[in-house]
């Protein structure tokens, strides 16, 4: 499905089953849940032949249930990925159905009060009358766009019901690419490898343009500016791409820009590093659906039980209050700014009690550098990588 534009009764509720980023998908054997971080285009094999595939990218561990083994496409027996996935698709039927009754309530509290206003109208005296008569038409337009609204929800969980109750139509794709989670060293620098590819199906993807962030109906794109960008002499210089709320990525933040020497010099191009204090972001995931948190420039150095040593780029939680970053579910989310930039795979999380107060990703500009090892003519559908 396309990403309807914000005044359609739809927005939000098609999140699971569009074409914006932060898909959630789920192994069929299993049910075991994520998100994808983007998709590309192979555009030509390793050997040099021309590929129209379209593949997607997420966790490993997502992907396979055994996580230290390397897994190649097994055209004899694949492994399938679905779009959502039981536990998602469940959740999003009861969102949808909770939409149509509260559409339908609003119906009639609509219509109860054009009654009343035009009993008024009919009543006042001439002062009051203008009034009333502004009062009555606005309410005549309410109801009228809330009858639309019922109308379109109802043909929408129509539509969900007769495509997608076949559970065999959720396959997204096969698994193609998942090298075991390891952490690897490159340049003197160890990140965590916790990537898998999946070949999609290409009529999953009819609407798909590029990699776009469907922001969903949680924030209006005013509060989003807000919770990116609290300093308001910073808001003013941005560009609020918060159209439609879709935010297209624009690029795989450099090394640079993420700082991880922790200098403050600008590069050769113009980009300045980002502030050394914490800077805002988001993802999308499965399960927590849009969420802000605040990232470090300051990486974690993280030891597993085998002794491996990586970096990771760290989020913390927005607020104290303002709940958990990510969860289980979320893996393979993309953190990105509110300019567009990608800043992270979400792969892992530190519990405390019952939530995560920190979240781990690996650098997108690392993880391209992987995906091209095994793609090498990869394109990143919009993503500018350098």
């Amino acid at each position: 499905m396309r990403v309807p534009y914000t005044s359609n009764a739809t927005f939000g509720l098609n999140h699971p089953f569009n074409a914006g980023l932060g898909i959630p998908i789920a192994r069929e054997s299993d049910d075991a849940q994520g998100a994808v971080t983007f998709l590309f285009k192979e555009v030509r094999t390793s050997g040099g032949d021309p590929s129209e595939r379209i593949l997607a990218l997420t966790n490993k561990h997502v992907v396979s249930a055994d996580p230290s083994t390397d897994y190649e496409l097994d055209e004899a027996n694949p492994q399938h990925i679905l779009v959502c996935g039981e536990r998602r698709f469940a959740q999003a039927i009861a969102e949808i159905e909770k939409a149509v009754k509260t559409g339908l309530r609003n119906a009639t509290s609509l219509q109860d009060g054009v009654a009343r206003l035009e009993a008024e109208v009919g009543t006042s005296d001439e002062n009051e009358r203008a009034e009333n008569e502004m009062d009555l038409r606005r309410g005549k337009n309410a109801l009228e766009w809330q009858i639309e609204d019922n109308a379109t929800l109802r043909a929408f969980r129509e539509r969900i019901d007769a495509d997608w109750r076949d559970t065999k139509g959720w396959r997204f794709g096969i698994v193609d690419w998942a090298p075991r989670v390891s952490s690897v060293l490159v340049d003197g620098r160890s990140y965590t490898r916790d990537i898998a590819t999946m070949c999609v199906d290409r009529e999953k993807l009819k609407n798909f343009k590029r990699n776009i962030i469907d922001l969903g109906n949680q924030y209006t794109s005013i509060q989003l500016e807000d919770l990116f960008w609290p300093d308001a002499a910073v808001r003013r210089l941005k560009n609020f791409p918060f159209i439609n709320l879709q935010l297209p990525i624009r690029r795989a933040l450099p090394r640079h820009v993420l700082n991880p020497d922790g200098t403050n010099d600008q590069s050769e191009n113009g980009d300045s590093p980002l502030p050394s204090d914490l800077s805002m972001v988001g993802k999308y995931g499965g399960a927590t659906k849009l969420t802000l948190g605040r990232y470090s420039g300051m990486e974690a150095f993280i030891c597993n039980d085998l002794g491996e040593e990586s970096r990771e780029v760290v989020v913390y939680n927005y607020r104290r209050v303002s709940g958990d970053f990510a969860k289980y579910g979320d893996s393979g989310s993309l953190v990105f700014t509110g300019d567009g930039d990608a800043v992270a795979v979400l792969h892992s999380g530190m519990p405390r009690g019952r939530s995560n107060h920190v979240s781990y990703g690996t650098p997108v500009w690392w993880v391209m550098e992987q995906v091209r090892t095994r793609y090498p003519f990869a394109e990143f559908c919009g993503i500018e990588y350098t």
